[in-house]
């Protein structure tokens, strides 16, 4: 039950994402003269989440490593 939950929650944050991304016409600007990075809001909202996992992982793998 438990995962059918999760895989719930996952489709419903998928629905959210594509919704957004069809409105979300919002830009990310880094700038750094004179150098100027431009992303889509969307882009950058999953690369933070994805960067965030990535890290977790390895986190834990150390801590696992070392434990």
């Amino acid at each position: 039950m438990r995962t059918v939950l999760w895989l719930l929650v996952g489709f419903a944050a998928a629905v959210a994402a594509v919704t957004f991304g069809r409105v979300g016409e919002g830009y990310v600007v880094f700038v750094h003269p004179p150098y100027r990075v431009d992303v889509s809001f969307l882009f950058f909202a999953v690369l933070v989440v994805l960067s965030f996992t990535a890290l977790y992982v390895a986190a834990r793998f150390v801590h696992h490593t070392l434990a």
